[in-house]
């Protein structure tokens, strides 16, 4: 098992983690460290935990908005699906008709 450890705030956390999982964690946590560290710049000493809990509410609101752009992503992809299989098959009842309509000339030759 994985490990990192993370300094916030002159605390030191020692996080485990799946074992090849040690890069992400690290970024994560460099996301987490570096919205508190704006916050405690910005309120100043409003207290570790109050500050923590907003830096992680700011990264879930973040999180939000892109599962949100995702699933709009999503959507819009789903339309352009429709609109392809549509005109996949009009264009096939197409070929179908202008087979149709030359079938009557190629039995004449024969």
């Amino acid at each position: 098992m994985g490990q990192i450890n993370v300094m916030l705030s002159g605390r030191t956390f020692r996080l485990a983690c799946a074992d090849h999982d040690e890069a992400r964690l690290k970024h994560v946590s460099s996301i987490v460290k570096a919205r508190f560290e704006a916050l405690e710049r910005e309120f100043g000493n409003a207290g570790d935990d109050r500050l923590l809990l907003m830096a992680a509410l700011m990264v879930a609101d973040q999180c939000m908005d892109a599962e949100q752009m995702l699933d709009a992503t999503e959507e819009q992809l789903e339309a352009v699906r429709a609109e392809l299989a549509a005109r996949a098959e009009a264009a096939a009842a197409n070929e179908t008709i202008a087979q149709e309509a030359q079938a009557p000339a190629l039995l004449a030759a024969l």
